[in-house]
């Protein structure tokens, strides 16, 4: 990952978490936007109402220094847990691929992001 001005980067460590206990747990929803050089959520930034969308489900984070808490706090967020909800259900369940959850959550009238911005990823 490239540094920024402060000579900080987005580290490897930041995929996962461990516990208290020495537990990992990954964070399969982060992902790292190589063209901006950001991180953000992806089942937020895909399926979150644009009204409530935090800037890591809207454009991304680039504050390398507080990452970590940042992550942690985004995912306490209800906004995270509503979304990353719909999409561990649909897992579990087998409703189907992505392609399948946007136009599901488009018949349920709820309003999706411009899938352009998915074609410059």
């Amino acid at each position: 990952f490239p540094r920024d001005s402060g000579h900080r980067k987005l580290s490897a460590c930041h995929y996962s978490r461990t516990l208290a206990n020495g537990e990992t747990l990954e964070r399969p929803w982060l992902i790292y936007w190589i063209s901006k050089d950001v991180t953000f959520c992806f089942c937020c930034h895909l399926f979150g109402e644009s009204e409530r969308k935090s800037d890591l489900a809207k454009d991304g984070v680039k504050d390398w220094k507080t990452m970590s808490s940042v992550l942690s706090a985004h995912k306490r967020s209800n906004e995270h847990i509503e979304c990353f909800n719909f999409t561990e259900l649909t897992d579990t369940t087998g409703a189907g691929t992505t392609d399948v959850l946007i136009m599901k959550r488009g018949e349920l009238g709820i309003d999706i992001m411009d899938m352009s911005v998915w074609l410059k990823i």
